[in-house]
């Protein structure tokens, strides 16, 4: 190591340790907001709780890996007290700790406490997988895709009745789809909406249908949703993957007359395969392809197998691999014996008459 120092300070008492802990923070030293709370957690701890304290934090702590324990924080605060960002949650949370009377929730002992509770039903959110539950479903989604503004309102919900959680939880995630997902309209209306649902949520039936009708009221209507559906390109694999899985599980469920058991699931055996190939041989190239190439309408699903064999091919020669996929969206295609931008059109139009019965919005 070349011209490192090392420093020694002696602190006579622990809060004097927590004072130049955080005076370091504010000298360029960085530090999260998460380091700074727990300092003045232990520093101004009673002596007696110190050991639960220590446990708890650790029991937090174990939440790295799976989720991330920085937004951990600010997912617990904004269950409760709505929106904040990151660089002045500290500042927010510690104003409530130096209150003269503060919450028991802005004690050490009952801060830690719910902090340790909020990390175990967020570690359960990170480790959602799908299955008979529409909420760990979404949970799911939300997780795979990084939809962090609905976490918190997952993270509320996750102990309300099975029922109205569920009914929340698709309404929510509708509105990302239609109007984030599809529409790509303004993240921060989108926030704003969630946040206050969230902050507000509570397990009773008048609650649940103020909130479905604060969504249905925010989430983009069929037309409008069918209208930007039709011209929609994705070009992150996460995003078109959803879209693609979805219409493809509605397809299984119509043609197996309503078998919930039957559905596409999230395998990593399957791909999404773009017909028109993103890298085509240069003889078999369109003219301005890449306002073509990431279009949904070009895309489809594939086991992995099969779309690494044929992924830069052109249509006709793709064509006998769709044969043997036993997948709806893919077998649509055998209907066509050539490829072209009408085609995508076309296709994307039958998508969009799908995709507005996938994400129903919430009457």
């Amino acid at each position: 190591l070349y011209r490192v120092f090392v420093y020694v300070i002696n602190a006579s008492q622990l809060s004097d340790a927590g004072y130049v802990f955080e005076r370091l923070n504010d000298r360029g030293i960085g530090l999260s907001s998460m380091d700074l709370v727990r300092s003045w957690v232990m520093q101004n701890s009673e002596p007696c709780d110190r050991d639960v304290i220590v446990k708890s934090w650790g029991d937090i702590f174990q939440v790295q890996g799976r989720g991330n324990v920085d937004d951990l924080l600010r997912y617990h605060w904004v269950m409760r007290h709505g929106d904040a960002t990151h660089g002045g949650l500290h500042k927010l949370i510690k104003k409530e700790f130096n209150r003269p009377n503060p919450a028991p929730e802005f004690t050490p002992l009952g801060f830690t406490r719910e902090l340790r509770d909020s990390a175990k039903v967020y570690a359960d959110i990170c480790t959602a997988a799908e299955g008979h539950d529409p909420f760990m479903d979404v949970a799911s989604a939300v997780v795979d895709l990084n939809v962090k503004p609905l976490i918190p309102l997952l993270m509320k919900l996750h102990g309300f009745d099975r029922t109205r959680r569920s009914r929340l939880a698709t309404a929510a995630f509708t509105a990302y789809v239609r109007n984030r997902l599809i529409a790509d309209g303004s993240s921060t209306s989108f926030e704003d909406i969630v946040y206050s649902v969230t902050k507000e949520a509570a397990d009773d039936e008048e609650t649940l249908e103020s909130h479905l009708t604060r969504f249905a009221r925010f989430t983009l209507g069929d037309r409008d949703f069918r209208s930007r559906f039709v011209n929609r390109s994705i070009s992150i694999q996460k995003q078109a993957r959803l879209v693609l899985r979805g219409i493809e599980n509605y397809l299984i469920h119509r043609a197996s007359g309503g078998n919930e058991e039957l559905r596409l699931g999230t395998t990593s055996q399957v791909h999404v395969e773009h017909i028109y190939p993103k890298n085509p041989m240069p003889e078999h190239a369109w003219d301005n392809d890449a306002q073509w190439v990431n279009r949904l309408g070009n895309q489809t699903l594939l086991a992995s197998k099969l779309n690494t064999k044929i992924q830069n091919r052109p249509f006709g020669e793709k064509r006998p691999h769709y044969e043997k996929s036993q997948l709806n969206l893919t077998r649509k295609l055998l209907e066509s014996d050539s490829w072209s931008p009408q085609s995508i059109e076309a296709r994307q139009d039958w998508m969009a008459g799908i995709a507005i019965k996938v994400w129903p919005k919430e009457a």
